[in-house]
């Protein structure tokens, strides 16, 4: 069974390049880690565009194959020092109160 994690947020005024720049470097990671991105069987991410409150918000959707998959990675990524690095910037452009995680799974 497919699993997905939905990540949906809002950059802080004045971060959008950064922003851009910190998913662009999240998709180069992959390519340059492959042991670690093994387990990610898909990497989509997306900007709003036009409807919706508040406006402006960033999706990334990352699909696993199973929990187990998606476990095995991110205890990969949490002893990453450029990693962590990178993903504390990144949080720090984002709206938190805006910040939303969910796991979904396709039931097919």
């Amino acid at each position: 069974m497919a699993i997905f994690e939905v990540d949906v947020w809002v950059v802080c005024k004045g971060k959008w390049q950064e922003q851009e720049v910190i998913m662009k470097w999240v998709f180069e990671y992959g390519k340059k880690h492959p042991g670690a991105s093994a387990s990610v069987k898909s990497l989509r991410f997306f900007r709003q565009g036009i409807g919706g409150s508040p406006v402006g918000k960033f999706v990334l959707i990352t699909g696993f194959e199973s929990l187990a998959d998606m476990e095995k990675f991110y205890s990969i990524l949490e002893k990453d020092e450029e990693w962590l690095k990178v993903k504390k910037k990144g949080v720090s452009g984002v709206d938190l109160k805006t910040m939303n995680v969910a796991i979904w799974n396709d039931p097919a």
